[in-house]
């Protein structure tokens, strides 16, 4: 099972991007997209560490919610594997 943290491809009218959760299970299985009430601008958006750009005047909030958000996704890895 592999999880991980994707801007939404579509920009809302403010231009912030919903920050999705990926999970997906194998390469032919379902993918499941879960939206998070993250919304952030694509340019502070660190795609490789999946996580909020230290521009952001809020990384560190934002940076502890997504924190927490992986918590919860290894707690669910080691109780389904």
């Amino acid at each position: 099972m592999r999880i991980k943290f994707t801007l939404n491809s579509r920009p809302r009218k403010d231009g912030r991007q919903n920050v999705r959760i990926r999970i997906t299970n194998g390469r032919n299985d379902k993918e499941f997209r879960i939206q998070t009430s993250i919304n952030i601008l694509k340019e502070f958006w660190d795609d490789k560490e999946a996580r909020v750009s230290k521009q952001h005047p809020n990384f560190d909030v934002i940076n502890r919610a997504l924190k927490k958000y992986k918590d919860r996704k290894e707690h669910c890895i080691d109780k389904f594997d």
